[in-house]
């Protein structure tokens, strides 16, 4: 019998955050629109819920995917490689989205399979760091399975419809780590432990959040550990927006926390903004969206920009 399970076919349940931040938008900024929708659309397969020369905006399972054009925004990339996030992509069918993809240009790493599933890492037009996955039925019987599980949707040959079941945030001081998401910010603890992958005796090594559309999971890593090549600073490439309710009421209860806001309250075309960042530097987002809802959110986003 095969070890892996074909997620689309398990029951999806409500998505539960008693502490209000629900991550709802991985924002990436880019540096030629152009080619980056033609890699989200053509390469990946993305339909685009708004599109434009200042913004796109993808669905992704019960996240949303933003672009935004770096240079008008104030955002310097990386040069190379942006190993500071790892955004995955969840499939039921890891050869066959996995050939599809490759006879239409993307280029993957080596594939690795280990007890908690397949999985191959690739990168957009600059660097920002994807992985495409599939759990094996191991990885389902831990408890993080059973939000696997909630976030499974039917997937075909490509990336369209396909959930982001993980983002990664690596560290190299998990006890700072622990503290600012498992305290301060409250999220809720699906595990935690070592890593698969990468030996380490440290207990908050791993640990993986439940933020609704997600797993948060932040990763720790020695910086001088050579085996797994990733950035335990954070970049202004990629933010992580948490959709919120009251962005008053939150920015004034994070900042009781201990929370320093470098920009408590901004208008955009998707609703009022707080900026803010995690003690490695990854930049995080409060997101209060407009009243008139999600679809007249997103064309704005797409015709003005944020």
């Amino acid at each position: 019998m095969s070890r892996y399970v074909p997620l689309a076919t398990m029951a999806v349940e409500s998505p539960v955050t008693p502490n209000g931040l629900d991550l709802d938008t991985i924002v990436l900024f880019v540096s030629d629109m152009v080619a980056s929708r033609s890699f989200y659309e053509r390469t990946l397969g993305l339909t685009p819920l708004a599109a434009g020369p200042a913004a796109a905006v993808y669905p992704a399972g019960r996240l949303r995917l933003g672009l935004l054009p770096a240079r008008e925004h104030g955002v310097v990339l990386e040069d190379g490689l942006d190993r500071s996030a790892d955004i995955t992509f969840m499939v039921d069918d890891f050869a066959r989205v996995h050939d599809v993809l490759e006879q239409r240009g993307l280029r993957f790493s080596r594939t690795l399979e280990y007890s908690i599933g397949i999985t191959a890492d690739f990168f957009d037009p600059d660097g920002h760091w994807f992985s495409l996955y599939q759990p094996s039925e191991e990885a389902l019987r831990r408890p993080s399975g059973d939000v696997l599980r909630r976030l499974a949707s039917p997937s075909g040959d490509d990336l369209a419809g396909a959930p982001i079941p993980y983002v990664f945030l690596f560290f190299g001081d998990p006890e700072a780590a622990a503290d600012f998401y498992g305290l301060t910010l409250a999220l809720d603890v699906v595990e935690g432990g070592a890593c698969r992958r990468v030996p380490t005796d440290i207990e908050s090594g791993v640990i993986k959040y439940d933020v609704a559309s997600t797993m948060l999971t932040t990763h720790h890593v020695d910086s001088d550990d050579r085996r797994f090549r990733v950035a335990t600073v954070g970049t202004t490439g990629v933010a992580l927006a948490f959709r919120v309710a009251d962005l008053g009421r939150q920015v004034a209860d994070l900042a009781r926390r201990g929370v320093a806001f470098a920009d408590p309250d901004l208008e955009s075309p998707i609703g009022r903004l707080a900026r803010f960042a995690d003690p490695a530097g990854h930049v995080l987002l409060l997101r209060e969206p407009h009243p008139e809802g999600e679809t007249a959110g997103a064309g704005a986003f797409a015709t003005a920009g944020a």
